[in-house]
């Protein structure tokens, strides 16, 4: 009796332990699955918290007296002085979404000066990614032309009174953009065309077909979209920037 009774009570208490670790394990999977599950709202919440940021800093930058469109140390006019922020009145904008995130970036028009500026939020700040700068001489532009949306590219048009055209292809990666491609055309012969590549500040030319398949590398079938900038106004303010 008494063997049957040890054996009897050794089974009672494998139970509760068995009871306990099935217990012990049931709860952890539970604790592991509501952290999973309160932190998958927090991804979308905290990148829309982001461009919620962003847009207002945006509208605070667009509602002041003058408007930085460049970085103030750029040079104007082949380095003859350094910019002045613009006159809010004289400003233009966009907002594009050129990089894969939620995050728009601004673009800034001068229309004194021809400036432009590309600028993003990023760590609680406005940052610049690129300028451009006119020299304002007869026939010469330099414009912002468009984008892939989400795709990290724009393209950038520039027109010289002598030489032609060229487009150039920039990457926005890791806060910076970076001229990846290039097309030129020479004024003098129309049919005269140049495909390039330009890497630690070099250019190297490439055949169409080749300038053709890195571009696809960059965007896929996404098609391109013209930028058009708006006049720096308390309603174009509220309808645009969102």
């Amino acid at each position: 009796m008494e063997a049957r009774h040890r054996i009897f009570y050794m089974e009672v208490d494998e139970m509760k332990v068995t009871q306990k670790t099935i217990l012990s394990r049931s709860l952890g999977i539970l604790l592991i699955l509501a952290l999973v599950i309160a932190m998958i709202p927090a991804i979308p919440g905290e990148a829309a918290s982001t461009k919620s940021k962003a847009l207002a800093a945006y509208k605070k930058m667009l509602s002041q007296s003058t408007v930085t469109v460049v970085p103030k140390k750029v040079p104007r006019r082949w380095g003859s002085r350094t910019y002045n922020p613009a006159k809010a009145k004289n400003v233009f904008f966009s907002i594009a979404y050129i990089d894969n995130d939620s995050v728009p970036e601004l673009i800034l028009f001068d229309q004194a000066t021809d400036y432009y500026g590309i600028w993003t939020y990023r760590n609680g700040k406005i940052v610049n990614l690129e300028y451009l700068i006119n020299y304002q001489e007869p026939g010469y532009y330099n414009r912002i032309y468009g984008y892939y949306l989400k795709k990290g590219i724009f393209l950038t048009y520039h027109v010289f009174p002598d030489d032609g055209h060229d487009m150039s292809y920039y990457k926005i990666s890791n806060g910076k953009a970076k001229e990846v491609l290039c097309r030129l055309k020479d004024k003098g012969d129309k049919s005269e065309r140049y495909y390039c590549t330009r890497s630690n500040g070099t250019y190297k030319q490439l055949a169409k077909r080749t300038f053709y398949n890195k571009l696809k590398s960059y965007i896929g079938s996404t098609k391109f979209r013209r930028l058009y900038v708006h006049r720096n106004t308390a309603s174009n303010r509220k309808k645009f920037v969102k």
